[in-house]
């Protein structure tokens, strides 16, 4: 996670970057203890919110995400796209998200289908929005 701040943020002093660190894992629903963890030592949803900590320490406004919750279980699957729906809403987080389970495409405000290399649907989910 600090990676990206030492090159997008390289005026921050190492104790700016790691108040970052700590603050974007609690964000995530890190302990900001984990932050020294090696990878293989994280559940496989605490790996997507290290990933997605990583990719919001820097504050973009957009958000790719391919199959994001593609290895999790449907638990984990569920509070996933709760954390990403979240950081949508609280900081205003465009997120592009790829994926082939129909019941992550449910949380998006917009969901526009391909079949065959071309749009087969674009469609708003008023409950989302």
């Amino acid at each position: 996670i600090e990676e990206g701040l030492r090159i997008h943020e390289p005026k921050l002093t190492p104790d700016q970057r790691d108040d970052k660190v700590v603050d974007v894992l609690k964000e995530v629903g890190l302990d900001p203890e984990t932050r020294n963890r090696y990878p293989h030592e994280f559940s496989g949803g605490q790996q997507q919110r290290v990933a997605i900590a990583r990719a919001i320490v820097t504050r973009p406004t957009l958000l790719v995400a391919d199959e994001p919750t593609g290895n999790l279980d449907t638990a984990r699957t569920h509070e996933i796209m709760e954390l990403l729906t979240r950081l949508n809403r609280e900081l205003g987080l465009t997120i592009t998200m790829v994926t082939h389970e129909a019941d992550v495409a449910e949380y998006a405000e917009r969901t526009i289908r391909f079949l065959d290399g071309h749009v087969a649907s674009d469609s708003m989910n008023l409950e989302v929005a």
